[in-house]
């Protein structure tokens, strides 16, 4: 054992984030595209409707979906660089990309005049 109790195993703390960011990204992407595809759903009551509606929450839920998404992605990057840990990195680069699926495709959308689809 090391010095101050460590055993000497070393853990990238940039895994762990990329991983917490993209899947809570990741969550919130999700909950857009069931509202996408399901505007009727019962989930979540009164907050249901609004995203629904694309109302208030929607937008905020995008730009958090977007912002987690991203932060996965990068800290997936930048955890790659240690060189350990190839799953727990791709891991957090396919949260990441899940969080950013909803946003970037509606932001898409919504530059081009919308292309069709549920979007």
């Amino acid at each position: 054992m090391g010095i101050f109790g460590s055993s000497g195993k070393t853990q990238n703390p940039a895994v762990g984030m990329a991983i917490l960011a993209g899947a809570v990204g990741g969550v919130m992407s999700l909950v857009l595209w069931l509202f996408a595809y399901r505007p009727d759903t019962g989930l979540f009551g009164s907050y249901g409707r609004e995203i629904a509606a694309q109302g208030v929450i929607h937008d905020q839920l995008r730009i958090l979906a977007a912002v987690f998404g991203g932060i996965g992605v990068v800290s997936a990057i930048v955890a790659s660089f240690g060189g350990r840990g190839r799953w727990t990195t791709a891991t957090g680069v396919v949260l990441g990309v899940i969080g950013l699926s909803y946003p970037v495709l509606t932001w898409v959308a919504d530059l081009t005049g919308g292309i069709g689809g549920p979007l």
